[in-house]
């Protein structure tokens, strides 16, 4: 009997059927498909004509999901792939929320989005004299969120009547109860047309949610300071770039990006640096555990220096501060009081956390750090109709599966018997 596995890919595809196919990455807009059988990777045949027309250049290679290898397509385009075409449901991947795309018709139909987009856009193109429409796309994106505003109200009144995706996620009462959250709920008197920012009335003063709640624990003898996001992005890069540029990697190669202070400014500098291909996903993790853990068992045999050792490494985390736009100084004494307040083992746990997969988990960090008694606490801030974000359900359950941080959510509701100040 022969072994087909010693034969040729494009033998080996020849006699097979492919049976079983898994998709290299779904985020891309042209997927390829791996068969689990021949090992070929291939496009659908349903894509050939829109990929050939408008992005030749991403139908050579694929680009793995969690360990971002590039992969040579070496099947081209094959009949009946995808899952549509197999008459099997097409599995989600929506992105995660952005400024101006938080719909959920954006995030689950993106990809369907761009595909009847490109053509109007390309066709708009042509008619005003350019021979290609990325190049037009660079001086008229205008007019490509012009005409992709109408394809996804299009898109919106298509899956009312068939939907292709379900939005079902857990509801924020689903993730407090899975998770065993605790909810502290408080009452005050809130501010209509009031300062951004500033809801809730105190001592004749309107003050925002976040100073009421830091307030109510100045009155159990506790202290806070404000978190969020960018300060534990700041913590990361100066304690993980050591580990993100060692010269060791086989798989660091040289990016660029636009220097973030320069951009705020509206100027142009570039960064230049070096960065493993696998930069911020599961696959780095995995490739990199041996490395990873001796450097996580170092810091934890150094707990009591954490501090000293922050302050060593801000210098050389510059570049690496830059890419995850934590690159401004105001966030650096923000990421050293959380070295200073919490013990080693959480600061372990938050830089193993966002390591696993930095991409998906770097978002939805609680509003505030309360201490003074004990190990901190870390607070989610909730005004009377806030609801927990996607992201934030993300990392009440990263943190009840993975850190243990202890957590709580203060709930501010509104005074039923005040009058709202105006």
């Amino acid at each position: 009997m022969t072994d087909d596995s010693q034969l040729p890919i494009g033998t080996r595809m020849e006699k097979c059927c492919h049976p079983s196919l898994s998709c290299v990455n779904g985020f891309e807009l042209i997927r390829k498909y791996r068969c689990t059988t021949c090992g070929a990777i291939m496009i659908c045949g349903c894509e050939e004509a829109f990929a050939r027309t408008y992005l030749p250049h991403q139908t050579s290679e694929a680009v793995h999901r969690d360990t971002q290898a590039r992969l040579r397509v070496t099947g081209g385009f094959q009949p009946g792939v995808c899952r549509s075409c197999r008459g099997l449901p097409e599995e989600p991947f929506p992105k995660s929320p952005t400024f101006g795309r938080t719909t959920k018709i954006v995030r689950y139909y993106w990809r369907e989005i761009q595909f009847e987009t490109i053509p109007k856009f390309a066709e708009w193109a042509a008619a005003e004299g350019h021979k290609d429409w990325l190049d037009a796309l660079i001086d008229h994106q205008a007019k490509y969120h012009e005409l992709e505003k109408s394809v996804i109200a299009g898109m919106k009144d298509l899956h009312a009547r068939s939907p292709k995706y379900d939005f079902a996620e857990p509801s924020q009462a689903d993730i407090i109860d899975r998770f065993k959250v605790e909810v502290v709920s408080l009452n005050a008197d809130y501010v209509e047309c009031a300062e951004k920012g500033k809801t809730i009335l105190r001592g004749g003063e309107a003050i925002s949610v976040e100073d009421f709640v830091i307030e109510h624990f100045k009155t159990q003898g506790l202290d806070a300071i404000k978190i969020e996001s960018q300060p534990v992005h700041a913590l990361f890069a100066i304690f993980m770039w050591v580990i993100y540029l060692d010269p060791d990697d086989e798989l660091l190669r040289p990016i660029m990006f636009g220097e973030r202070g320069a951009y705020e400014r509206g100027e142009k500098k570039d960064v230049h640096m070096l960065s493993p291909r696998d930069f911020g996903t599961a696959g780095y993790t995995s490739r990199r555990a041996e490395a990873l853990r001796a450097w996580f068992d170092w810091l934890l045999g150094n707990g009591a220096h954490l501090t000293a050792i922050f302050n060593q490494s801000i210098g050389g985390s510059w570049q690496l501060r830059n890419k995850l736009w934590a690159h401004r100084d105001e966030l650096i004494p923000l990421a050293r009081r959380l070295v200073e307040l919490c013990p080693a083992e959480d600061i372990v746990s938050i830089l193993e956390y966002l390591v696993g997969n930095y991409h998906e988990r770097h978002l939805g960090w609680p509003d505030l750090l309360v201490f003074g008694k004990g190990r901190p606490m870390w607070i989610e801030v909730k005004g009377s109709s806030d609801k927990l974000s996607q992201d934030q359900k993300r990392w009440i359950r990263g943190n009840s599966e993975l850190m243990h941080l202890p957590f709580k959510i203060v709930k501010v509701h509104r005074n039923s018997s005040s009058t709202p100040v105006r």
